[in-house]
């Protein structure tokens, strides 16, 4: 310890500053190395030398002092003969080793670098001390190791690299290494002499990488290639990185070799390929597509600062498409086949398979059947490669079964087929699935591939098909497609269904072809050809209608159940079902899916009853018109407006009819005769009439809806009649019928002569007067008496048309003047007059007294005469003479009033009628100066007494009588006016 410090002491010394100091003296440097030798041999030598074989330099001189004991030594042969730079070593004849450095015996030896005659160093620097060249920036390691200095083939140093941060320079100082003067990586910045730590000179260990990450600690981390691991028990490393393998762990030095290396990255094998030599799994992809340009596994991969953490993806992924929701490994996929370099493009999210890309890509192998072949340059794919982990056939049934389309009509490998899917691939040599089907850049719903071409799309239009999966379906089946069309008229899609029911329906809950066809099972009952069990159909026919339409299962037993004729696709109900004796599903020829008849026959039933209804001249129920009500369906009548043809009840109808016939009165609601004398529940009829009432309901008795017997649905035999009515009304109310007659005196009816009728509010049949103008035989204000206006009180039916007459309301022709409570309720009019069953001309209400040669006359006397109701007012003198004279009662110049006369049946006629009664008395008028009576019985006078005209000016009296006129219309009821000779007394 003593010499130690004693040569420390010779060897430096110390100024005042912290930075050691070599002060050369001749007399203290020699005797450093030459006093010291010679009192270790204690022999005496004339040049204070040892005359032994140690010679300077040599490596026991100079662990004499440099053996650790040495303040300034101690760090540095710490690890000598194992970490140190190799001593003892012989150097290869291959090695180009500069004469400037000698040898010992051909070895390297410490004078090879050191010599302690030196004049390198300086006064401030002890660095490069004893050193045969100045080590500066690494200067004596590169004169003999200048290959592994060289650029591009070995680390970079120096002008190769950049500064190294401050944190850096102090992680290599702390390991012993150093940095050039400008702070940037040299062989000592690795590599020490002396002082190393790990094998090869190294300042640290590769153990860990710890050496690497001083400066590349940025390459460690979730975007880089993992370190400190060891490999899978699937990875299978070759030779090479097997050996470089660190305690069986991956390192940096595993993939990256620092001196001598021609690959880029300094990588041991190229760095496109290296990946493949522990991922042997993957290495199919260097004959694959998918090594691009040559870049292999650096095509997608980065093994530093990639772009994602997960599998170091070499570019930033992308979602364009709408692939925001995949996984990164998918969008990754998008960043090149969505506008990336490859020409293979996905397409949009909606319109790809809705699993992730290596559901069912392999990216690393190209034909899953032949990994290891070789494809070169820009290929197409097929079903049976493109990077699928299994053909495509096998691919799409792994996940989604329907084996069972092969073999069927869907399975169009091979046909002659002459159309493209969406990805150019002939859809027969596209494979079982893909021949409809693509993962990518699909046309519609359920990744479908054949394109919808502008027949289709027509046709799809004329349909009026709006849903996405029944569209795909009609992409081929059109007329003029590659398989059969459905026809014009067929199973509506795209409503909602709005049962339950165990069959798949669409988005929303609507019908789909989808929903009664299975694309991929021909059969839903095994091998069978029988079209209707077959066709793709999730179950036969004859149980999938009712699926949905349960409520028609009355179909199955009712009269329908027993056809057994072929529908339009020559199909029985014994071989498709009770429903297809009526319906098909496609290639109908009428609404509801008619599958019976031609297009030409618009009516459904009536293709199969025209036999049974419509044989009659006469309309049946009118069809086509607006359905009035709710309860029943359909926006226009038709058939199945009253028949439900799937129904058990009688006659099929949708509401029972008998006795109170609800079916007609559900639309018929004003013509309901409940509580009216045509309410036939409640009247009393024949045995045959109350039949058909309590059978067929109450309208029945004069209506049918189908084979009327005469206009508006008459049930009955019309009986003969001038007007419509009168046919119809009188085949009851006629000599024949069962009820009540009208007798031989009712109201006229036919052609208008009453100009008032038109403003009445009545209506006209035909343009005529008839029985309805009257009446309604449904029911009417009047239920009794079925008339359209109250006939009781003040006659408001009568004075609709016989307005005028009205002005005998309160005259003493308004019987209920007289307390007649009778009149009161059959109304004002029938004192005198009845519309049917009348006693005679007029309607008249009473038998006629025969009292006269005219009948005029004897309507009035009737009452006015001995034994009639106004005997107080009877009257004896009436006559006037018409036999011998001619009466004329026409206008002419100077006439005034009206003074009309009458022939003996009571017809008013302008020559040779009778002076009567009502020549002179309006018998509905009291007074000609108001427009009612005055309520009560009063004594009549000259401007009452229901007389007619106010004055005798121009009268037809005045015509004959001249001046004698007036003493003959006043005295014309007594007995002297009717002398031969009154006036001549």
């Amino acid at each position: 310890m003593r010499k130690s410090l004693v040569l420390v002491a010779l060897f430096l010394t110390f100024s005042g500053s912290s930075e050691a100091r070599l002060v050369k003296s001749m007399k203290k440097d020699c005797l450093v190395c030459h006093e010291n030798w010679l009192l270790e041999s204690k022999k005496e030598s004339k040049k204070l030398l040892l005359n032994t074989s140690i010679t300077a330099a040599d490596e026991l001189m100079c662990l004499s002092c440099h053996d650790g004991s040495l303040a300034d030594d101690r760090l540095a042969f710490t690890n000598f003969n194992h970490f140190s730079h190799p001593v003892n070593v012989k150097v290869p004849k291959s090695f180009h080793l500069p004469k400037q450095f000698p040898l010992k015996d051909g070895k390297l030896y410490c004078g090879t670098c050191h010599t302690p005659h030196t004049e390198t160093g300086s006064e401030n620097k002890i660095d490069y001390a004893f050193m045969r060249v100045p080590n500066v920036n690494s200067a004596l390691c590169i004169a003999c190791h200048k290959e592994n200095g060289e650029h591009g083939l070995n680390h970079p140093v120096l002008s190769d690299t950049k500064p190294l941060s401050p944190e850096q320079v102090e992680k290599v100082l702390a390991l012993h290494g150093r940095v050039s003067s400008d702070n940037r990586v040299e062989c000592e910045s690795c590599h020490s002499a002396h002082e190393a730590t790990g094998g090869r000179t190294l300042i640290a260990g590769v153990k860990n990488s710890a050496l690497c990450l001083v400066c590349h600690e940025n390459k460690i981390g979730k975007r880089n290639h993992r370190i400190h691991v060891a490999l899978t028990s699937f990875m299978n490393a070759d030779g090479l990185i097997g050996n470089r393998l660190v305690d069986g762990k991956v390192e940096c030095l595993t993939c990256h070799k620092m001196h001598k290396e021609e690959n880029r990255y300094l990588t041991v094998e190229k760095p496109e390929t290296i990946c493949a030599a522990c991922h042997t799994a993957e290495k199919p992809a260097l004959f694959s597509p998918h090594n691009v340009k040559g870049e292999g596994c650096l095509s997608c991969h980065l093994a530093h600062n990639a772009k994602t953490d997960q599998d170091l993806f070499a570019r930033k992924p992308s979602s364009k498409g709408g692939f925001d929701r995949y996984s990164v490994e998918s969008k990754e996929c998008i960043a090149c086949h969505n506008g990336g370099v490859s020409s293979h493009v996905v397409g949009s999210a909606a319109n790809s398979h809705k699993g992730e890309c290596v559901s069912c890509h392999n990216p690393h192998i190209w034909n899953p059947e032949k990994p290891e072949e070789v494809v070169k340059g820009k290929v197409e794919g097929t079903p049976e490669n493109s990077f699928l982990i299994m053909p495509g056939e096998q691919l799409c049934v792994t996940c989604h079964g329907k084996r069972s389309v092969e073999g069927t009509f869907h399975d169009l490998r091979g046909k002659d087929i002459k159309v493209r899917n969406a990805l150019g691939t002939p859809v027969n040599k596209a494979g079982l699935c893909e021949s409809c089907h693509v993962p990518h850049r699909a046309v519609g719903a359920f990744l479908w591939g054949i394109k919808e071409t502008t027949s289709a799309k027509k046709y799809i239009e004329s349909l009026g098909v709006s849903d996405k999966e029944s569209k795909t379906c009609l992409t081929c089946h059109y007329p003029g497609g590659i398989a059969a069309d459905v026809g014009e008229i067929t199973h509506p899609t795209g409503k909602k269904l709005g049962v339950k029911v165990d069959l798949p329906v669409g988005e929303g809950g609507i019908v789909t072809c989808g929903t009664c066809h299975d694309p991929h099972k021909w059969s839903a009952v095994g091998l069978n050809k029988n079209r209707a069990a077959a066709s793709f159909l999730r179950v036969p026919e004859w149980s999938l209608c009712l699926k949905c339409h349960a409520d028609k299962i009355g179909a199955l037993s009712n009269v329908h159940a027993s056809i057994k004729d072929k529908n339009v696709l020559g199909e029985t109900p014994d071989e498709a079902g009770v429903c297809a004796a009526c319906h098909v599903p496609h290639k109908a020829v009428g609404s509801f899916l008619r599958g019976v008849g031609t297009r030409k026959q618009k009516e459904f039933c009536l293709v199969c009853h025209s036999n049974d209804v419509m044989k009659s001249k006469y309309h049946d129920h009118p069809m086509g018109i607006k359905n009035p009500v709710n309860v029943l369906p359909g926006k226009k009548i038709t058939c199945y407006t009253c028949h439900d043809p799937h129904t058990m009840t009688e006659y099929l109808l949708r509401i029972k009819v008998s006795n109170n016939s609800e079916l007609c009165l559900t639309c018929h609601k004003k013509e309901d005769t409940t509580h009216s004398s045509h309410d036939f529940t409640q009247v009393d009829l024949p045995a045959k009439e109350k039949a058909v009432v309590a059978k067929f309901g109450k309208c029945a008795l004069c209506h049918t809806p189908h084979n009327p017997k005469f206009k508006f649905l008459w049930s009955m035999e019309p009986v003969s009649g001038k007007t419509l009515d009168e046919k119809l009304c009188l085949t009851c109310h006629g000599k024949s019928g069962f009820a009540e007659k009208i007798g031989e005196h009712s109201h006229p009816i036919g052609d208008i002569t009453n100009v008032y009728v038109k403003y009445s509010g009545l209506p006209l049949i035909e343009g005529k007067i008839d029985c309805a103008t009257c009446h309604n035989p449904h029911g009417g204000k009047d239920r009794v008496r079925l008339t359209r206006k109250t006939v009781s009180g003040d006659s408001e039916l009568c004075l609709s048309c016989h307005e005028r007459k009205g002005r005998v309301i309160g005259t003493d022709h308004d019987f209920r003047v007289l307390g007649d409570k009778k009149v009161a309720e059959e109304g004002v009019c029938s004192g005198c007059h009845t519309p049917h069953n009348a006693k005679d001309v007029y309607l008249w209400n009473v038998e006629v007294k025969r009292v006269s040669s005219n009948v005029m006359n004897d309507l009035c006397l009737t009452c006015h005469s001995e034994g009639g109701m106004a005997q107080n007012k009877s009257v004896k003198y009436y006559f006037h003479p018409y036999r011998d004279i001619k009466t004329i009662s026409v206008d002419r110049p100077g006439r005034h009033g009206d003074w009309p006369i009458y022939d003996n049946s009571g017809r008013r006629v302008k020559v040779g009628g009778a002076i009567v009664c009502e020549t002179c008395h309006d018998p509905h008028v009291w007074s000609r100066w108001t427009d009612r009576g005055p309520g009560k019985l009063v004594e009549g006078n000259i401007r009452n007494s229901f007389l007619r005209n106010d004055t005798l000016k121009g009268s037809i009296c005045v015509d004959c009588h001249g001046v004698e006129a007036l003493l003959r219309y006043k005295l014309f009821h007594n007995a002297e006016v009717h002398a031969k000779h009154p006036f001549t007394k």
